[in-house]
């Protein structure tokens, strides 16, 4: 817990930068994209001025949509001590035991799965003004799950052109930003639609979401590392796990793409989310008690 007028935010990045290489901002990667998405800081009551993504105009329609990613993935099998890897088979022994009959007879299946070990990632869960002063309450819990989530935006800016878009969050990998699409529309990228609600990946619809987004709403992706699996959220539903049995030693990169002119809020933690991250942490908390608390 952190309590003072000014320093909340403050603490919160040098606990982040303490911990691990996580993702924390998005940024252009190429410099044909650097005029596409534009950074608008927000009066000081506001969130951030690092927060808030705005798409401009442009004058020529096909470079009405692009995309932009996190300047770090999320974490990754090969990461080196940043990362440490294990077997799924040395997580669930942790809990259920090697006499456990399910664990025994998945076995050689687990031990070929690796995924990461537990990792900190800072995140804010709690905010409350009292007297004049700020309380931010941070949980720095070690954990097998990865988010992020945007908030699209009422706010236009004055002056501006913008309007609805089509929206879309989800992950990458290298590669992706080299064309101009939105996640899901190759094999190296999966997304979420905000246009139709549906899930796409390699350009196909993957699954058809029927929940479609936009002005006002937030939306959340993430990964589970004891599942594999890709899942999102909405208004802080979880809409289950998408995309499923992934390669972990692939780097993942948080991306947020733009199909026309509008302003989101994104979030790694620097405020509270609208999904309960805590709560859905807490099914692999025995995981992660055993892998600290294991023997030599």
């Amino acid at each position: 817990n952190h309590e003072a007028p000014s320093t909340p935010r403050k603490n919160f990045f040098l606990l982040h930068k303490l911990s691990l290489p996580l993702p924390s901002v998005f940024s252009n990667t190429t410099e044909e994209r650097s005029h596409k998405f534009k950074w608008h800081s927000q009066p000081a009551s506001g969130a951030n001025k690092d927060a808030t993504l705005v798409r401009r105009a442009s004058l020529s329609d096909d470079a009405n949509r692009s995309s932009i990613r996190s300047d770090r993935p999320f974490p990754f099998v090969g990461h080196g001590n940043a990362f440490p890897s294990t077997s799924l088979y040395e997580l669930m022994r942790n809990v259920a035991g090697t006499e456990n009959p399910k664990i025994r007879s998945m076995k050689e299946v687990l031990l070929k799965t690796e995924t990461v070990r537990p990792f900190c990632s800072p995140c804010v869960y709690q905010e409350n003004n009292i007297g004049g002063r700020s309380r931010v309450t941070i949980d720095v819990t070690p954990r097998l799950v990865a988010y992020f989530e945007l908030t699209c935006t009422r706010e236009h800016l004055i002056g501006s052109t913008l309007s609805g878009a089509n929206i879309t969050i989800g992950l990458s990998t290298e590669g992706f930003l080299k064309s101009a699409l939105l996640p899901g529309e190759d094999s190296k990228s999966f997304g979420f639609h905000g246009g139709n609600g549906n899930f796409y990946y390699d350009n196909n619809i993957f699954s058809r979401g029927g929940k479609s987004f936009g002005a006002g709403d937030t939306v959340g992706c993430g990964i589970d590392y004891v599942q594999r699996a890709i899942f999102f959220t909405i208004n802080g539903q979880f809409l289950g796990y998408i995309f499923k049995n992934l390669n972990l030693t692939t780097q993942f990169f948080p991306t947020i793409g733009i199909d026309g002119c509008d302003t989101i809020r994104y979030n790694f933690g620097t405020r509270p989310f609208a999904f309960d991250l805590n709560n859905f942490c807490r099914k692999h908390s025995p995981i992660v008690k055993g892998e600290f608390l294991k023997g030599p």
